[in-house]
Formats: C-alpha cells, structure tokens, sequence
C-alpha cells in the first residue's frame, strides 16, 4: 500500500476510508462501477514496506504487524527453494547442478535481494554459465554450475527495510 499513488484526483487508496469502517460496508457504492455492492464480509489484508507512506486515517484503521526480514538460513533455505524452482519448471533446468555453490548462496544472500529478484538473478545467471561452459567438455555429467561470477546482482528497490508491514 506504500506503493499506491500518483495523481490525488485518482486515489486507489480513496475507497478504503469508506471501506475499513464496518457501519459503510452493507452500502458501499463503486464510483467506477456505480453499483452497489455488499462488502460486510471482506477481510481486508494490506502490505507495506515503509508506514510513513501510508496516509494516518487509513492506517488507524488497520492493526499492524511486523515481520521480521528473514534471517541468512531462513534466505539460504528460500534461495534454495527458488533454484529447485527453476530447475524443475524450466524445460534446460535439468541440465543445471543440482545444488547452488556455498559462494553463490553467500553472494545472493549478502545481496539482500527480494526473492523475485533473486529468481531473476538466477535465470539470468544460468544464461551465462552455458556461455561460459560451452564446449568445456568438463562439465560432463554434473550440469551446469552457476558461479559468483555469472550473479549480475541489481542494487536493492529503495531503502532497506529490517522488515515489512502486515495489517488487517
């Protein structure tokens, strides 16, 4: 929800005053739609990264939480997850190790990447490991190995957060 915005004239977030009250959600009325629509058994679930983009009115409404960013063998274990991912969905992921190196799981750790960067990260990494091992005829049977080298890891999106904003 910190993410919302742009022209005021056109708030997502507008509807929501409304909304979050519980005596306006049995006669909400869409301005878009312009129909009426019962809304008394929504359960209203928001995400955010940083609270002071978050207007008072609308985040009074909500009872936060906070989830803690997950610890280096908490990532180790999502990273890992994410190549397993890969490797299975995709039609050349056999043809990869089938575990990441201890110092490509460091690299993307220390990285602090979000987990749908990583999985980009990855993809492309495995796009420059069959460039840099074509032809070696000592890639053999293991696969393809992904190396610290073939990371081009982005700079995070904004500012680092310890954790992230969860309400209801």
């Amino acid at each position: 929800m910190d993410k919302a915005g742009g022209d005021k004239r056109y708030d997502p977030l507008g509807p929501l005053y409304q909304l979050l009250e519980k005596g306006n959600l049995g006669d909400f009325v869409d301005e878009g739609l312009e129909v009426a629509t019962n809304c008394s058994h929504i359960v209203w679930v928001g995400t955010a990264n940083q609270l002071h983009m978050i207007a008072e009115p609308i985040l009074s409404r909500f009872t936060v939480l906070e989830v803690q960013r997950p610890t280096a063998a908490q990532m180790e274990q999502v990273l890992r997850s994410i190549y397993q991912k890969i490797r299975r969905n995709q039609a050349w992921g056999e043809q990869f190790t089938e575990q990441l190196s201890a110092s490509v799981i460091d690299k993307m750790i220390e990285s602090e990447l979000e987990p749908r960067l990583m999985q980009k990260a990855l993809i492309a990494a495995a796009g420059k490991a069959v460039l840099r091992q074509a032809g070696n005829s000592a890639t053999g049977n293991d696969g393809y190995a992904i190396s610290p080298d073939d990371l081009k890891l982005p700079e995070p999106f904004g500012a680092k957060s310890e954790y992230c904003h969860v309400w209801f």
